[in-house]
């Protein structure tokens, strides 16, 4: 008899009928089980054992994951337990997509506040993007006791003494994008300082409860006019350091996916979460 193991799975090959048995190893008790296939030439005898094992696999690895789905783990790919749930305090569908890609690699299993039932408006009181950011990714945890990402993030203009900021998202009360947008180009009117920045502050909450930011800044100048498809916000009048004199929202989605405050913001957390 021979023994070969399956993803934490032992199989057992035995006799010429080619009986055999699959026990798990995991210490779950979740799998099980053993049959007897009538003995056939062997390389169909073979295809037929491997599609059992195949099927058999897949279960255990659907129960595993259904499992830690209630003890509030993870599972990756393979079926194999991770680290805990990660709550994006967001609904906003491209950024937990983008989380999902970035995060789902390190064992999380991402979920949007939404699909946990948490209906939550925070106000934002705090004085800055990183107090803003931890008031929101707080408000979660206090309902969770899961991990918990937030962020917040602005545009800030040097001549216009560091508005938008935080009121980036309702600036001065206007309604749309273009509105907002408009508002910072007039009050650039006759002013050669043009300068400008993107600031993120992602706040991570850990499975302690315990707080980490990270800031992603991005600096470049504001346009004369807005210029371009891509992207959203402030992205049609603002023109990075490493933009090539083009605005942001006239290059590629890859562009900012690479350089943006975000992204640095999310490759400081990345670094962190490879040291753990």
């Amino acid at each position: 008899m021979s023994n070969e193991k399956i993803d934490n799975c032992e199989v057992s090959a035995h006799s010429p009928l080619g009986g055999y048995g699959m026990a798990d190893n995991t210490g779950n008790g979740i799998l099980s089980g053993s049959i007897s296939i009538p003995s056939r030439g062997l390389e169909e005898e073979m295809r037929e054992k491997k599609g059992f094992f195949e099927r058999l696999v897949e279960k255990k690895k659907a129960a595993i994951k259904s499992a830690c789905r209630n003890e509030g783990l993870s599972a990756n790919r393979n079926g194999k337990r991770c680290i805990m749930k990660l709550i994006i305090a967001s609904n906003n569908k491209g950024k937990i997509r983008e989380y999902k890609d970035i995060f789902e690699p390190f064992g999380f299993l991402v979920r949007s506040q939404g699909e946990e039932n948490i209906n939550l408006e925070v106000e934002e009181t705090g004085t800055t993007f990183e107090q803003n950011a931890a008031l929101k990714a707080r408000a979660i945890y206090d309902r969770s006791h899961c991990c918990v990402i937030s962020d917040d993030s602005g545009l800030e203009v040097e001549a216009l003494g560091g508005e938008p900021g935080l009121f980036s998202a309702r600036y001065k009360g206007l309604q749309t994008e273009h509105e907002r947008r408009m508002a910072v180009l007039k009050g650039l009117e006759g002013k050669d300082n043009r300068k400008a920045r993107f600031v993120t502050c992602i706040c991570f909450i850990d499975e302690t409860g315990k707080e980490h930011l990270f800031t992603g800044i991005w600096k470049g100048v504001i346009s004369a006019k807005e210029e371009g498809t891509n992207g959203f916000g402030y992205d049609p009048i603002f023109i990075s350091e490493d933009g090539n004199g083009k605005t942001t929202a006239s290059m590629p989605l890859s562009f900012k996916e690479t350089y943006s405050h975000r992204a640095k913001a999310v490759k400081a957390l990345i670094t962190y979460l490879q040291s753990r």
